[in-house]
């Protein structure tokens, strides 16, 4: 029985037949729409074991096979069957993004077709290549009836010398009030709106900050021009390299994206890369042709979105040039990082982004075992976490609970485990970071 997590002395009394299997958990999980919500839910399939099962949510006194009211984070559950055999599953909830979620491909040609809003919910325009727009209604006003079509241009066009990107947009409301709207396009326009305007990729041109808006009047030829700053351009779906342009406040407009044209930057891009060492990041980059090159400052992140200055470097200015920087303050888990290079007239260039991840490492140690009375634990950590820690039974029973604040360094703890019955039991460790977790047999004697 040791491939059911079962251990001691067997004894068999044949009743007829019964399954080999061990249990089998098998998780249908339903994701939050909000992450401040609490409308998660998860559904189990047992088989295997011997039935009947019982469920244990140790998060909840829930005893059945399915979890409703759920906010975003992680629930473990032991499942235990007829014989006391149990099987352990850990189960994580994320935040669903209710647009991605719910788009569909389907077929259409420029702007032949436009769907209409009622005011209740978004609806959605999507072409061939899973393109269009959508109305984000996050203020609640009645709208009234909202048009919305994307068109496509035939060939590059441009506007005061600044290349547009393909498609454009127009969106028109019966509505006195605006409207905040998300426009997609194809990570294939991106790219060829950068060749036209003098940048290598598309992701030069977003870091560059040389986007930006033009709103056209749907009833006249008045311009609004927004900066970049004033609107947000995201990678929406990076599996389908879907990009979105979100734009707060607007109604009855024709929407225009555009570059203003690249300079010739005084250095050229060789590498970029980086290491984690044991007590620090190091970033090494390498340049050809520097001139009137005045340094790099370098930029850091969690996220890989909102960047801060760590740094500074300065240029040498020679025809090959090798350079690095050590991060001593490095985050544990991801780093992001880029260079934004600076020449001497203010202009500047962006490399690409890289990103060094430092794992979550702890051990954890019984420093009596078996015990009698005081269970002594403790957790040697790189970093702080907040985990839970847990004491089963051998049958799947939760006689402890608990969630600590696991600093960095050494961390003691003692249990009084006086009124335990002698026994075989388990210890968890759950990383509420990672999610990770780590487990030991413990003894009370």
């Amino acid at each position: 029985m040791s491939g059911q997590n079962c251990e001691g002395p067997l004894t068999l009394t044949m009743t007829g037949a019964q399954t080999n299997q061990p249990i089998q958990i098998e998780d249908m999980t339903y994701g939050v729409y909000c992450t401040e919500g609490s409308d998660g839910s998860i559904f189990l399939n047992v088989y295997g074991g011997t039935p009947q099962y019982q469920y244990g949510w140790h998060h909840d006194s829930i005893s059945t096979s399915f979890a409703e009211d759920l906010a975003v984070g992680s629930y473990f559950v032991t499942v235990t069957d007829a014989n006391g055999c149990s099987e352990e599953r850990t189960i994580t909830l994320i935040t669903v993004d209710p647009l991605l979620d719910s788009l569909q491909l389907t077929d259409g040609s420029n702007c032949g077709s436009c769907y209409l809003n009622d005011a209740t919910q978004s609806y959605f325009y999507f072409e061939d290549e899973y393109i269009g727009s959508v109305v984000d209604l996050t203020n609640d006003k009645d709208m009234g009836d909202i048009q919305m079509c994307a068109e496509i241009a035939e060939e590059g066009e441009y506007i005061d010398g600044d290349p547009v990107l393909l498609r454009s947009w127009i969106v028109k409301s019966d509505s006195t009030d605006l409207s905040n709207f998300r426009f997609f396009f194809s990570g294939y326009e991106l790219e060829d709106l950068a060749e036209r305007a003098g940048y290598p990729n598309g992701i030069q041109l977003i870091n560059s900050h040389n986007l930006y808006v033009r709103l056209g009047e749907t009833s006249g030829f008045t311009d609004v021009i927004l900066n970049y700053g004033d609107f947000t351009v995201t990678i929406f779906d990076p599996i389908n390299k879907v990009y979105s342009i979100e734009i707060t406040g607007i109604d009855d407009v024709i929407v225009k994206l555009l570059a203003r044209n690249g300079v010739v930057l005084p250095i050229e891009w060789l590498a970029f890369s980086g290491e984690a060492l044991e007590t620090k990041n190091v970033l090494e980059w390498s340049t050809a042709n520097e001139t009137n090159n005045e340094g790099y400052f370098i930029e850091k992140s969690r996220n890989g979105l909102s960047f801060d200055q760590i740094g500074f470097v300065e240029g040498k200015n020679k025809e090959f040039n090798h350079y690095t920087f050590d991060d001593i303050h490095p985050f544990t888990g991801n780093n992001y990082y880029k260079l934004k290079q600076v020449d001497e007239d203010g202009k500047y260039s962006y490399s690409h982004i890289i990103r060094l991840i430092r794992k979550y490492d702890y051990e954890i140690y019984v420093l009596q075992n078996p015990f009698k009375q005081t269970l002594f634990l403790e957790i040697e950590s790189n970093s702080k976490f907040e985990a839970n820690i847990s004491i089963f039974s051998i049958n799947g029973q939760v006689v402890l609970n608990e969630n600590r604040n696991i600093d960095n360094g050494v961390n003691s703890f003692q249990y009084d485990m006086n009124d335990l019955p002698e026994g075989n039991y388990v210890i968890r460790f759950f990383n509420k970071i990672t999610n990770e977790f780590k487990t030991k047999k413990i003894i009370k004697i």
